[in-house]
């Protein structure tokens, strides 16, 4: 059993305008379903988890009914930290497991499904990339694509913007979505969170915080997030390409 939570519930500040980047579109789709639409493609998906800002969650409620997707959509509303939202989310993939064994008490590998955590802002990412996260999850426990650095990184102090360091590539990702994990590993992870004021940027951090290992496998260099103006104009001219394939 495999149920994706798509966090849509930012703000994309750093995009501007007074809508949040992922209700723009793109191609005449919206970027929040078109991250959604993969996942609704794969018969192992048994259900979606949608987390999105309160202030939309009505709209979009409404949107995807009228959808028809192959796959029951539940949208719940997200916090304020991305963390907040996933946690939402995971409360809400809960309720889908007992609604999804109809009562009956799961058990086995259905009982610790997995759970993908994609961000709503990748509109670009392919159902071949998802099999993989959700192969490699199921053979590892925790597993996330990442990307090697085109350019060399170099570790610099804030406080006078000299280098510190600079490390290897060999070393380096790049980390996108989906993140792939047992659900086991991932509510563990998150239990971390009651302990104190906590900020990470994805949840394998937490994962890794909780001791467990996360195993890294290759990432899709079109796989972009929308965080400017300039991403989305990067996600329309790979999205033409790719309509271009197709024909």
């Amino acid at each position: 059993m495999v149920i994706p939570i798509i966090v849509a519930a930012g703000q994309g500040k750093r995009f501007g305008g007074n809508v949040p980047k992922q209700f723009f579109e793109l191609g005449g789709v919206p970027i929040w379903l078109r991250a959604i639409q993969p996942f609704s493609d794969l018969d192992s998906v048994k259900a979606i988890v949608l987390v999105v800002p309160r202030a939309q969650a009505v709209v979009i409620r409404r949107e995807v009914e009228k959808l028809g997707l192959k796959k029951a959509v539940k949208v719940v509303t997200g916090g304020q930290k991305r963390q907040d939202s996933v946690r939402m989310g995971l409360e809400a993939v809960s309720k889908l497991i007992q609604i999804l064994g109809k009562g009956r008490p799961i058990t086995g590998k259905s009982a610790d499904p997995i759970i993908l955590i994609h961000d709503g802002a990748r509109p670009l990412v392919t159902v071949e990339l998802i099999q993989k996260v959700i192969r490699s999850a199921e053979k590892y426990g925790a597993v996330v694509p990442g990307l090697k650095p085109r350019n060399t990184i170099k570790l610099v102090d804030p406080r006078d913007n000299l280098v510190e360091k600079t490390p290897s590539r060999d070393r380096l990702r790049e980390i996108q979505t989906p993140q792939g994990f047992r659900l086991s590993i991932l509510a563990k992870a998150y239990k971390i969170l009651q302990r104190g004021d906590l900020m990470v940027t994805d949840d394998a951090s937490l994962v890794e915080l909780a001791g467990a290992p996360v195993r890294v496998i290759p990432g899709d260099p079109e796989n972009i997030k929308i965080t400017t103006p300039f991403d989305l104009w990067m996600a329309e001219a790979i999205t033409r390409e790719r309509q271009k394939s197709s024909i």
